[in-house]
């Protein structure tokens, strides 16, 4: 049985455990109480982060939420120490509006951890000690925090702002391999389940393009130079534009009983043609002469619907490369 390591995840692995020991270092030199709590952020921000954008992303939500949980204790303990009721009242009130604003949102994870910093100094602390576990808890969230950024600056770096480009040209093979899967296919069953498959892995590609773009804006790289982000997003709507427009053309077909037709695979080889050609900048002088053939199979088709949706097509790809020209 063959036995391989994925790469990435072997890096993701060991930048985890460099950063869990540079902490744990750290928390026996210097002898802070508490110090369980860096092996907990640092695991927190790394775990499931595989880009530099995403981690300092992850860092800021961790931080601000342990901040307004730890003010929102301490103002309970400090001042109402003796009324549980208002105590209580307080609690019900933050837990009320962490839930409206953070729940179901990209933020929720200052919800869950708000509320959660609430809880265990409120209830794991008494009287003068409550400002010295508040404080230390920032202090192991900060260490934390630290660790796991340098790690994932220093250790392997990956910049959701580089992979946002390799993700243009997943996104891009996904289509090209729907058109090569369904391409001189005479069965309709499988032609379905071909559009199927793809489909599921495309929607899978999207999301992570999405969330990648997101995690680009807290890079530097991005902050100096914010209409690169802005060209990933048109790149990103393009591409969907595109796919939906391929899945019309296909059930048009496949209503009409005529996806094996000839003329029709020619205007898709040449779909293929260009879709290869159009990522790299120095075809463009191919590119225009792609366009024109393309232009003049698409005039001939005679259905007026095939004719409008394959020339929509041709025009979402030939915006798609000119954004691509500005990145």
């Amino acid at each position: 049985m063959n036995f391989t390591l994925d790469k990435n995840r072997v890096i993701r692995a060991l930048r985890l455990v460099l950063a869990l020991a540079a902490g744990i270092v750290t928390a026996y030199l210097i002898k802070i109480p508490m110090s369980g709590w860096i092996t907990v952020t640092t695991t927190v921000v790394l775990f499931d982060q595989e880009t530099i954008g995403g981690a300092i992303n992850r860092s800021k939500l961790r931080f601000l939420a342990t901040l307004f949980g730890s003010l929102i204790a301490l103002v309970c303990i400090l001042f109402f120490h003796d009324n549980w009721l208002i105590i209580w009242s307080v609690l019900s009130i933050s837990c009320f509006v962490y839930a409206y604003i953070f729940m179901g949102s990209k933020k929720s994870y200052i919800g869950v951890l708000g509320i959660a910093t609430m809880a265990i100094l409120i209830f794991g602390s008494n009287g003068g000690t409550s400002l010295q576990h508040a404080m230390y808890r920032i202090i192991d969230i900060v260490i934390g925090i630290s660790f796991a950024l340098l790690s994932m600056l220093l250790f392997f770096p990956q910049y959701a702002i580089n992979k946002s480009h390799q993700l243009i040209f997943k996104a891009l093979d996904d289509i090209t391999n729907l058109i090569k899967n369904i391409q001189n296919q005479d069965n309709i069953e499988q032609v379905r389940q071909h559009i199927l498959t793809i489909e599921t892995k495309f929607l899978s590609d999207v999301t992570n393009f999405n969330k990648t773009i997101d995690e680009a804006k807290h890079e530097l790289a991005a902050k100096k130079n914010p209409q690169l982000i802005e060209n990933y997003s048109k790149c990103l709507l393009q591409i969907r534009r595109l796919y939906r427009l391929l899945i019309v053309i296909f059930y048009y077909e496949l209503e009409n009983d005529n996806l094996n037709d000839p003329y029709l695979n020619q205007i898709l080889s040449k779909f293929l043609q260009i879709i290869q050609s159009t990522t790299d900048k120095n075809q463009n002088y191919s590119l225009i002469i792609d366009y024109l053939e393309l232009n003049e199979l698409i005039s001939q088709i005679k259905t007026p619907t095939l004719r409008k949706t394959t020339n929509h097509f041709a025009t979402e790809l030939k915006q798609l490369h000119n954004i691509l020209g500005l990145i």
